[in-house]
């Protein structure tokens, strides 16, 4: 079972991982200039989508991340929820070509460890 579920997270990591990283340094990128450059422009709201996008994007990357012996029997059943995020994230035609002050986060929990 626990094979199954490594083997599980090394394929997502295998077809996802550069995709997400990528739009992971974009975000950050983007924040850092932000930070820096216009922190009181940018709508608070608009601000607070970023960070928990950011958030949810660093989550993601160390659930990819994971090592075999790591993995515990309870995240047998989180796998789907993260797959089901991971190709929204970068299989949803809204989500291409758009600015990355545009991309809203989809609906998660982010930030606690017991996400993972």
């Amino acid at each position: 079972m626990l094979c199954f579920m490594h083997w599980q997270v090394r394929n997502l990591k295998d077809q996802h991982f550069t995709e997400l990283y990528h739009l992971y340094n974009k975000i950050s990128r983007k924040q850092e200039y932000v930070d820096s450059q216009m922190p009181s422009q940018m709508p608070i709201e608009q601000y607070g989508k970023m960070k928990k996008f950011k958030e949810m994007l660093e989550r993601i990357l160390r659930f990819l991340q994971i090592n075999k012996g790591d993995i515990l029997p309870a995240l047998a059943e989180k796998i789907p929820k993260y797959e089901r995020q991971i190709i929204t994230l970068v299989e949803k035609p809204s989500f291409v070509g758009r600015a990355i002050s545009t991309i809203v986060p989809v609906a998660i929990k982010t930030g606690t460890k017991d996400d993972l």
